[in-house]
């Protein structure tokens, strides 16, 4: 058996809560004392307590703050809890998925519950850090937010590296978390990219109150500017990229189609030129825009800059 397995085996024999030695455990799961011991840490690191029993008959056994519901959930409720897994996880704004997974984790297996194939999940967190690093400052955010307070922040700007924020909302755009907030220095609220925030600690100032901030005047489900008027993109996509656009929305009303020559063409609505062409290029080969025309005249202008770019060798 692998190190999970062991894990879950010697979980399942001390829920039983008797007290079993060392050794006893040992040879149940068919290994050495000393990796009984490193599974012990394991299943502590994961949150059950594995209480010490002192005395001659003593040993191990699971605390009674650990053990799994006597009370087994019914089919339907199994199947609720399946489906509403599969829903909470499928919500892009939940950053703490891993949390929340293993937490399920330990009913399902209380009850039983086969966790099946998992379902594709955006990772929304920028390439450049660490999701732990991106989950702290998610948090602190957060945190400042629900208690009413300002926070100060190094950020990368050309006017001054230390701005002061007042956060209203953390939201997900174009795959990366991002929050609005007020800074004074500015004069406006906007949009600023949580991976750009550095060196961050709250302060004693109340968040100033903003009459008539609607998030969603800024950006729907997609991530669009609701002031920019939305445009129809229609390309056609390669086999490779194919389940990507069957199991994705890219953009507003999404529609995927053989067409009359057998091509797979998907049209979508975007707003805002830097978007649509950020979506264009960030699809490479894989795709090839049919209209709107001004679109295929721009990429072939990026083309050519890019290939006179890459056609001479690179100078210090």
């Amino acid at each position: 058996m692998g190190k999970a397995e062991c894990c879950i085996k010697m979980l399942n024999i001390l829920s039983s809560g008797r007290v079993y030695s060392r050794e006893a455990l040992a040879e149940l799961l068919e290994t050495n004392v000393r990796n009984v011991s490193a599974y012990r840490v394991e299943l502590r690191m994961l949150g059950y307590e594995i209480v010490t029993v002192p005395g001659k008959l003593g040993g191990m056994r699971l605390a009674e703050s650990c053990r799994f519901p006597a009370l087994k959930l019914t089919s339907p409720e199994r199947k609720a809890m399946q489906e509403a897994m599969d829903f909470v996880l499928a919500q892009d704004e939940f950053i703490h998925r891993d949390a929340f997974t293993s937490a399920m984790g330990k009913i399902y297996s209380s009850n039983q519950i086969p966790q099946g194939p998992g379902i594709l999940v955006i990772d929304s967190t920028h390439p450049s850090i660490d999701s732990k690093q991106m989950e702290k400052r998610y948090d602190f955010v957060e945190e400042c937010i629900s208690v009413g307070r300002v926070f100060h922040a190094n950020y990368p700007t050309s006017s001054s590296p230390r701005l002061t924020f007042h956060p209203y909302k953390l939201f997900l755009y174009d795959e990366q978390w991002r929050f609005f907030a007020y800074c004074p220095s500015r004069g406006e609220i906007e949009d600023f990219p949580l991976a750009c925030i550095y060196g961050y600690t709250q302060g004693t100032e109340s968040i100033a109150p903003w009459r008539g901030f609607n998030p969603e005047y800024y950006f729907d489900r997609f991530g669009l500017r609701k002031e920019e008027e939305a445009e129809k993109v229609e390309f056609y996509v390669s086999e490779k990229a194919l389940p990507a656009f069957a199991g994705r929305e890219f953009g507003a009303d999404q529609r995927l189609l053989v067409d009359e020559n057998g091509k797979n063409r998907c049209s979508l609505y975007l707003q805002g030129k830097e978007r649509i062409l950020s979506f264009v290029l960030s699809q490479g080969a894989e795709i090839e825009v049919v209209s709107p025309a001004w679109v295929r005249e721009e990429m072939l202008r990026l083309c050519e800059g890019i290939r006179k770019k890459y056609a001479k060798p690179p100078t210090d």
